[in-house]
């Protein structure tokens, strides 16, 4: 079995702040995962429509629940439905717990539902959602996290 690092952690959030404080969080956490982040969908999705294969298999795509232009659900169904949509992980976050939001976005295809913000315990919680992935400490203490793929 094949294991690769995540090492792009896609962000479409329409917050500056929140984005902020993500990096902030990531960078004293030293979280090992380069956030590159849009604040609406449609350029990100333009952006990685036709997405490498490696770049499926190491990357790591949230998308907040209430985006101003578009829903966070309806952005997940998108990414999932694409022929690649398996190979994608792509989850939700927002700052609701409500399990209806919960809910609603498993049934959108979501691999996963965090709450803010994000840092390391939110990364955590994705690598206990999703089989597949695991967290690991560097030597130099800085935590990574890591794809099982399957042949």
């Amino acid at each position: 079995m094949d294991v690769v690092q995540i090492k792009t952690c896609y962000v479409i959030e329409d917050s500056e702040d929140e984005i902020f404080l993500t990096r902030l969080l990531f960078d004293r956490q030293n979280v090992a995962l380069e956030i590159q982040h849009f604040f609406e969908f449609d350029t990100f999705y333009a952006t990685v429509v036709n997405s490498t294969e490696e770049d499926l298999r190491s990357s790591l795509t949230i998308v907040d629940l209430n985006l101003k232009v578009s829903n966070g659900n309806e952005a997940v169904a998108t990414l999932k439905s694409l022929k690649d949509g398996t190979e994608r992980l792509v989850g939700i976050c927002s700052g609701s717990e409500d399990p209806a939001d919960k809910a609603d976005a498993k049934a959108a295809g979501a691999d996963f539902f965090v709450s803010k913000p994000l840092n390391l315990d939110a990364i955590t919680r994705i690598a206990s959602a999703i089989e597949a992935l695991e967290v690991r400490q560097g030597d130099a203490g800085e935590t990574s996290l890591w794809r099982r793929l399957e042949r």
